[in-house]
């Protein structure tokens, strides 16, 4: 017995030798970061709600929580990961959006990922939505290929065309006009007057991808006009009829958001329409702002800055000055690198042309230039920044892998040696049990009368297994610990392969071990009861039992209760 622990003892030495060889490196440095978020005073709980949470208000905060919740062990590798994603994608910064980009690229080939096609969803809507921000169209095709290969695999069709609509606006932004507006002309045929609202949306969606193509386009005005016509018959339809929209879909607003949803593209429909005629008709383009300015998103800061330009173009210069001196002082009287502030000093130089006040005109021109060409070179910075992001990512990538495959060969090496050591031992615990069973089987072998009716070799699996049951049960073998397959095939004089079928094909019990356990339980629940003088421990030796937790998990699995708690309810019932 003393031997037989020695050899236990060893093995499991060697197995903790063997773990510690393959992750010792990367525990001492997850510790070390766990132990300096601990001194830097973070009392946040570390979970993936915890980071989710924060991130809204304080991206790094979630960042140093989502690496303590992966250290400590509450989340795996790949959820820590898409969690860092999600902060990086929540900026536009370029370097950060950078990294969404690295993280979602090694996510997508993650096992985890690969095997579940509603965590690949999640992980692609990121990477689209980071590709977008980027303005990254290349990307964003490959994105949004993948994913609206996943929604249909999961039988999202709707959500899939939604998704192409993406795709095929960017199309267009790399120079395949006429197959990015086909694609899109498709889909909107598909959607049309179908009465759901996820379809409803998505074919709105459509049309205003299509309304943004066309203005970039000279001579497209009709199809705006008509194209933002036919989003307000819809509209008006679905205030009219709600019900007959009802879909069940995550994105349908409730009752009380209704309004604000009809309201918001209402909204944009004037806006587009007023734009269109204001170079043509400025009688109709005035009834669309005065449409505009009676909805509740027409009051907003947004719809004002959408709405100042054409201002401009119909001469009402004292309202389009109002709205950008607003934006002005939002601005902190600062010049702003964007495209809207851009569009600001083009239409404030242009009023002040038209009102002959040059030296204004000139100044504000000068300062056009100026943003414009800062814009020009922040665009090119960007980009460089860009690219020198992901060519330092692929250093570091390269390092990595030449490291790892380093470490990978003295693991393979430590491994082999280990599995040859391991081997010899078992060997010799084999060998050793087998002299320690021979004692029990001879003492077995001299009590039972080993007389079958017919020859063990003529027995079928069932037969067999009732020969073995009545010797193991008549004569209580089971309460032997050292009791195996080993000492039965020496006992009956056969192979491991007939005992095994024995007991697995030709009984309930599964196998050898999973019988004389439902056999020492049977003979534990008899000591319970009739032997209150002995205690859980001994009941559990005296059943055969080698270990009292082995005894009390499997007693609890088998009847619900602890050893304890049966003798208990027994007690209570005889009384």
């Amino acid at each position: 017995m003393k031997t037989t622990r020695s050899y236990s003892l060893f093995l499991a030495l060697l197995a903790t030798l063997s773990f510690l060889l393959g992750s010792g490196c990367s525990r001492d440095t997850k510790t070390e970061s766990l132990s300096l978020a601990l001194k830097e005073g973070i009392d946040t709980v570390y979970t993936r709600q915890a980071a989710l949470e924060v991130m809204p208000y304080n991206r790094e905060r979630a960042l140093t929580i989502i690496d303590s919740a992966y250290i400590i062990g509450n989340i795996p590798d790949y959820m820590a990961d898409f969690l860092r994603m999600k902060v990086y994608g929540q900026t536009l910064d370029g370097l950060q959006l950078d990294s969404t980009f690295v993280i979602g690229s090694r996510l997508m080939e993650h096992d985890s990922i690969t095997k579940d096609p509603r965590k690949r969803l999640d992980v692609l809507d990121l990477l689209v939505t980071a590709s977008r921000l980027a303005y990254d169209d290349e990307q964003l095709l490959e994105w949004t290929a993948q994913k609206a290969d996943v929604c249909r695999e999961l039988g999202e069709e709707t959500e899939a065309l939604r998704t192409e609509v993406e795709e095929s606006a960017a199309l267009t932004r790399l120079g395949h006009m006429d197959e990015g507006l086909e694609q899109i002309d498709h889909i909107i045929a598909q959607l049309d007057g179908i009465r759901r609202f996820n379809e409803m949306d998505t074919w709105i969606i459509a049309i205003r991808r299509k309304i943004n193509i066309l203005q970039e386009l000279p001579g497209s005005s009709g199809q705006i006009a008509v194209l933002s016509l036919r989003i307000l018959s819809r509209l008006d339809d679905y205030s009219q009829h709600p019900d007959e929209y009802r879909d069940g879909s995550y994105r349908e607003p409730d009752d009380h958001e209704r309004p604000d949803y009809i309201d918001f593209y209402q909204a944009k429909c004037y806006v587009y329409l007023a734009d269109v005629y204001s170079g043509t008709d400025p009688i109709e383009s005035e009834r669309y702002i005065s449409r505009l300015e009676q909805t509740r998103y027409g009051q907003t800061y947004d719809s004002r800055i959408m709405l100042a330009p054409i201002l401009c173009r119909l001469g009402h210069y004292d309202r389009m000055e109002r709205i950008y001196k607003e934006m002005d002082e939002r601005a902190a009287s600062a010049d702003t690198l964007s495209k809207a502030f851009l569009t600001m000093l083009h239409d404030r130089a242009v009023a002040a042309e038209a009102q002959g006040n040059t030296a204004a005109a000139l100044e504000l021109w000068k300062r056009y230039d100026v943003i414009k060409g800062m814009i020009a070179e922040r665009t090119i910075t960007g980009k460089s920044l860009l690219y020198a992001a992901r060519y330092q990512s692929d250093r570091q990538r390269i390092a990595l892998e030449q490291e790892l495959a380093r470490r990978e060969k003295f693991y393979v090496l430590t491994l082999f040696l280990g599995a040859l050591a391991l081997a010899f031992f078992i060997y010799l615990v084999i060998a050793h049990v087998r002299r320690n069973n021979k004692p029990v089987v001879q003492e077995i072998t001299q009590e039972i009368p080993m007389t079958p009716a017919m020859p063990i070799a003529a027995m079928n699996d069932e037969e067999l297994f009732r020969l073995l049951s009545e010797i193991i049960r008549r004569e209580q073998l089971y309460l032997n610990p050292l009791l195996d397959r080993q000492a039965l095939m020496t006992l009956m004089d056969v192979s491991a392969h007939r005992v095994g079928a024995a007991f697995s094909k030709g009984s309930e019990y599964g196998s050898l071990p999973g019988y004389i356990r439902h056999l020492r339980l049977e003979h534990a629940c008899m000591l319970l009861v009739s032997r209150p003088d002995l205690s859980v421990k001994a009941v559990g030796v005296a059943s055969g039992f080698s270990n009292n937790s082995t005894f009390c998990s499997d007693f609890k699995n088998c009847y619900g209760l602890t050893p304890s708690e049966y003798r208990q309810g027994k007690s209570s019932n005889n009384q």
